[in-house]
C-alpha cells in the first residue's frame, strides 16, 4: 500500500512545485489538500482528483505524510500537532523564524521517531549534490557567493509579508549556509560588512576548516532570474558553480524518495542526510538570528 500525503497550503510555491512532484510520483498518493483559503482549496483539490480538506486536523489523521508549504512563522505550529501525531514531515525552509521553536520541533520528531527532511534543493537536484560532494573533498582557502534576485520585488509572485518582515537572511541563508557550510565545515565566526535591507548584503564567515567566505545577497534586484553564483579558491585549483539552474520539481521528488528511503531504513545520500534534518535546519536558524542581530545593529549605528 503507497503512503498518503496531505498538503497543507495552497500558495504559489506550493502549486508550482510541492503538488506537481507528489501527484506525479509513483510511490506516493497525493491525498488531499488544506489550507485558510477554502475556495482555493477546494479549486487545487479539484484539479488534482483529491479532498479538499475544511480542517488541518482532520487531513492529518486521514493521511501517512503531512507536506507543509506554508509561511515559516506558521509552519513550526502545524508541523508540530503532524510530528506528535507520528506522521513524517516534508518540510518547507527555514524551518521556523525563531530558533527556540525550531527547537521544540526538532525535540518533537526526535520522541515520536518521525521520519522528516527540509527542502533545500541544492541537496536534492542530482547534479548539484554531485557537485557539492566533489568540492567537499577538495581543501579551499577562501569562497565567494552571490545570491542577486528579484524574489522581494512587488511584481514578483513569490514576494510577500513574510519576506517582507523577516529580510533576505531569513528567505536565502538557508540555501546559503547549507552550501558554504557544507564545503568549507561549520561557521565559527562571522562578520556584517554590509547590510541594506532593500539592497546588498555582504558577508564573511569564517568556518572551522580555517577557510573564511564571503557572501553577497540582493534579492531587490529586478532580474529575469536567480544569478546565483559560488567560486572556491584553493592554492593552486579553483572551482566554479555550473550555471544550470536547479529544477525545482526534480529536486522535490527527490526529497520525496529519501523520505520514503529514511521510513523504510534504506540509505540516504550522505549530503541529503546530513544537511537536510530538523536538526541541521535549527542550526541555521540559530546562525540566522546571531547575524540579523548584529545587522540590525550596525542598521542602527548607520542612522544615528
Amino acid at each position: 500500500m503507497k503512503p498518503t500525503v496531505g498538503v497543507a497550503g495552497t500558495g504559489v510555491w506550493a502549486q508550482r512545485v510541492h503538488l506537481p512532484a507528489l501527484a506525479a510520483h509513483p510511490e506516493v498518493i497525493l491525498a488531499g489538500v488544506w489550507g485558510r483559503d477554502r475556495a482555493k482549496t477546494a479549486a487545487i483539490a479539484e484539479q488534482y482528483g483529491v479532498r479538499a480538506f475544511d480542517d488541518y486536523e482532520a487531513m492529518v489523521a486521514d493521511v501517512d505524510i503531512v507536506d507543509l508549504a506554508l509561511v515559516p512563522s506558521h509552519q513550526p505550529t502545524y508541523a508540530l500537532h503532524a510530528a506528535g501525531a507520528g506522521r513524517s514531515l516534508l518540510l518547507e525552509k527555514p524551518v521556523g523564524m525563531n530558533s527556540s521553536v525550531a527547537a521544540d520541533l526538532a525535540d518533537t520528531v526526535r520522541e515520536n521517531g518521525v521520519a522528516a527532511r527540509v527542502f533545500l534543493p541544492r541537496f536534492y537536484s542530482p547534479t548539484r549534490l554531485a557537485w557539492l560532494q566533489e568540492q567537499a573533498e577538495r581543501h579551499w582557502d577562501s569562497a565567494h557567493l552571490e545570491w542577486i534576485a528579484s524574489a522581494f520585488l512587488p511584481h514578483n509572485p513569490f514576494s510577500g509579508q513574510w519576506r517582507d518582515r523577516s529580510g533576505a537572511l531569513f528567505d536565502v541563508g538557508p540555501h546559503v549556509l547549507s552550501q558554504l557550510e557544507y564545503i568549507l565545515g561549520g561557521v565559527i565566526g562571522f562578520t556584517v560588512d554590509q547590510f541594506d535591507a532593500e539592497g546588498d548584503i555582504r558577508l564573511q564567515l569564517r568556518h572551522d576548516s580555517g577557510t573564511t567566505s564571503t557572501v553577497m545577497i540582493n534579492v531587490h534586484t529586478d532580474t529575469p532570474a536567480l544569478h546565483e553564483t559560488l567560486q572556491l579558491i584553493g592554492d593552486d585549483h579553483s572551482s566554479t558553480l555550473p550555471p544550470q539552474p536547479v529544477d525545482q520539481v526534480e529536486a522535490f521528488t527527490c526529497m520525496v524518495d529519501q523520505l520514503l528511503a529514511e521510513t523504510q531504513q534504506r540509505p540516504i545520500p550522505v549530503g541529503a542526510a546530513e544537511i537536510t534534518t530538523v536538526d541541521a535546519a535549527v542550526h541555521h536558524v540559530q546562525l540566522i538570528e546571531m547575524i540579523s542581530a548584529r545587522a540590525q545593529q550596525l542598521s542602527h549605528t548607520d542612522r544615528t
